[in-house]
């Protein structure tokens, strides 16, 4: 199952619902049917001017410059990003030694930016944007796992990932190198 979080709306499995929170409780309605959204963005499409910040230092880097580099694109609040975090884990576990670059893109907080992924000891540097700036990424929705190569994106999932897909990211992040 696939869910997509744009805020207060979620888009699971080709359903648009709205989660309304009393009493400590959510509550999902039912808005309307939807058609699936597609998995990602065009891919090829380059990232460059698009900027971030470094949650930790203030540091400023354009996305546009990196290469080689894994993008896992998140909200502290989103549980499908939850959902996903053990893939994102194993997919570093199978990457790391492949000599990738990983970043971690969040809006919101740089405090619970930070607290999100303090699991890893700062070993994933965490970078924040704002609105404007994420949606000239062409990212639809969280969690996203996309491989920047030459300032473009090579590869891109949207949604939880499932074993088919991180066995794709392995292939793209290998074949980018040539290992």
């Amino acid at each position: 199952m696939r869910t997509f979080h744009f805020g207060a709306l979620a888009l699971t499995s080709g359903v648009l619902a709205l989660s309304l929170f009393s009493t400590g409780k959510a509550v999902v309605r039912l808005i309307q049917p939807w058609e699936p959204m597609s998995g990602a963005g065009e891919i090829g499409r380059s990232v460059r001017g698009v900027i971030v910040v470094s949650a930790a230092s203030d540091r400023e880097v354009d996305l546009g410059t990196l290469d080689h580099t894994l993008l896992l694109v998140f909200d502290a609040e989103c549980g499908a990003c939850d959902a996903n975090l053990a893939n994102w884990i194993n997919l570093l576990a199978e990457t790391g030694g492949d000599g990738v670059g990983v970043i971690a893109l969040g809006m919101g907080d740089t405090v619970a930016l930070r607290e999100y992924w303090d699991s890893f000891n700062g070993r994933i540097p965490v970078f924040w944007t704002d609105s404007a700036s994420m949606s000239a990424t062409g990212f639809r929705g969280t969690p996203t796992t996309a491989l920047v190569r030459e300032g473009r994106i090579a590869a891109e999932y949207v949604g939880v990932l499932n074993a088919r897909e991180q066995e794709q990211l392995v292939a793209a992040v290998r074949g980018a190198k040539g290992t």
